[in-house]
């Protein structure tokens, strides 16, 4: 805490305070490879904060826009949240305390829960005359390929069946993760809701959920690896009208094969009419 304390006073991110109407506690948690963070509950300031709702891009629609090219260039801005200063009125609000003293950020810690939205606000501004021509930009680091991510697969091969409404709002949100690669996503998933029809509580677990469990791990263990339409190629989408769902997905010719690029699956509502 010391050797973190004295680096960050001698770069200027932090300084020391007095008085601050906002306290909060200090903790250092040890970093995946080597060596130690030094992390802020910033937890009660950020229930005081409204939610800054600016979007983030898309990570498909980037992998989308870049695939195709020859030759990448990527950037990655080092402590990308701290370059980005603090209103000096507000710098108050983030101190925390340590054995030493009570300090706050002159800078925006990364603990905060808007530093997201921030900083991608930020970076669009910044390059908007490059962005969607020569350059893609996002807060984190960004995936080659059109691939899904092998630990949001692995999560849901490794998740238990259900037994709580809770279990199975978390492993439908594990699957809206992977929906384009998922063919009859909301189909698969039907089972589910139906078991938490009539009491948010407790579930009624039936062999209609059971097999549609087992099917959907069989199918994540061998996800389809998308491709990306190049010009010139004509598409194919295939349209399916089920009673509660309307599946599709977009294919693109390839040495005399089609390959998918993307599906979607969309519920149907429907509305009594009296």
């Amino acid at each position: 805490m010391k050797v973190e304390v004295d680096k960050l006073s001698s770069i200027g991110f932090i300084k020391e305070v007095d008085y601050p109407t906002w306290l909060a506690n200090l903790m250092m948690v040890r970093k995946p490879k080597k060596g130690w963070r030094m992390c802020v509950d910033y937890i009660n300031l950020n229930r005081a904060c409204p939610k800054d709702s600016f979007p983030l891009p898309r990570i498909d629609q980037l992998v989308d826009a870049t695939a195709g090219h020859a030759l990448f260039s990527f950037i990655d801005a080092y402590s990308e949240y701290n370059q980005i200063f603090t209103h000096p009125d507000d710098q108050a609000h983030t101190s925390f305390i340590t054995d030493r003293g009570l300090y706050c950020y002159k800078v925006m810690p990364f603990e905060l829960k808007n530093v997201g939205a921030t900083y991608q606000h930020f970076v669009n501004s910044l390059f908007a005359p490059l962005i969607g021509n020569t350059m893609e930009v996002y807060v984190d680091d960004m995936l080659r390929g059109i691939e899904a991510n092998p630990e949001k697969i692995q999560a849901i091969l490794d998740i238990k069946i259900p037994k709580t409404a809770k279990d199975i709002q978390s492993l439908t949100g594990r699957v809206a993760t992977l929906t384009r690669f998922i063919s009859k996503a909301t189909d698969c998933c039907t089972p589910f809701f139906k078991a938490l029809e009539g009491n948010k509580r407790s579930i009624t677990w039936t062999a209609e959920c059971d097999k549609a469990f087992s099917e959907l791990k069989e199918y994540m263990s061998r996800a389809p690896l998308l491709s990306t339409p190049k010009p010139g190629d004509t598409l194919t989408i295939y349209l399916s009208v089920l009673t509660t769902t309307v599946p599709s997905v977009l294919f693109r010719p390839h040495e005399g094969d089609e390959h998918p690029v993307h599906y979607v699956s969309k519920a149907l509502q429907y509305v009594e009419v009296q």
